[in-house]
Parts: C-alpha cells; sequence; structure tokens
C-alpha cells in the first residue's frame, strides 16, 4: 500500500534532468544534492523526461527483486523472509505503477 501511494512521488523525482548539461545522469536532478557538491550558487533549470524516470524506476525494482531473492536464501530466520516480502511488494508495486503509466500512454 505505502509504495502504490508514492509511486508518483517516486516517478516525479526520478525523472527529474537538469537541462543545462549537455548529457543525462544516473542520478536525478535534486536540489539538495546540488546544493552539497556545488555551493557555488547557480540557476538551475530543472526539467521532466519521463523516459528517464521509467527507466530508473525498472532498474531500482529489478535491483530490489533481486535483493528479495538474496534475502530469501539466506537462513536468517521469520524476520528477514518478512522485510523479504515486505521489500518485493514495495519493488512490485513501483513496477506496477509504472506500467500503468506505460498503458496510459498507449
Amino acid at each position: 500500500m505505502l509504495g502504490t501511494s508514492l509511486v508518483e512521488m517516486i516517478m516525479n523525482y526520478l525523472g527529474r534532468i537538469d537541462l543545462s548539461k549537455p548529457c543525462w545522469s544516473w542520478i536525478p536532478e535534486s536540489g539538495f544534492l546540488s546544493r552539497l557538491l556545488l555551493p557555488i550558487r547557480r540557476e538551475r533549470n530543472v526539467g521532466y523526461s519521463p523516459t528517464q524516470a521509467r527507466l530508473l524506476a525498472l532498474v531500482i525494482s529489478s535491483i530490489l527483486h533481486g535483493i528479495f531473492f538474496v534475502m530469501m536464501g539466506s537462513r536468517r530466520g521469520f524476520w528477514v523472509c518478512f522485510l523479504a516480502y515486505a521489500l518485493a511488494a514495495f519493488a512490485r508495486s513501483i513496477l506496477t505503477g509504472m506500467s500503468d503509466h506505460i498503458f496510459d500512454l498507449i
């Protein structure tokens, strides 16, 4: 339920790009990170790329599903299995929400 309600916010964050850069980055444009990395105040030209948001959501949810299998393969007990299923549900909600956005475009 948490992942489903956060899909829109996650997709909006993952699709943020800096239009002043000539190439795209694996890290979405964030005001917080750019203030830490660049102490010089510059005018930010931030745009949104739905393609980048879909790509990063696919990569992140695939990594989370891989972590699910690693956690299920370990023999650590009930709590690790419970966290693995919670992690897989969160990743699946991101994938489902992302595919809903794709099917809306078709």
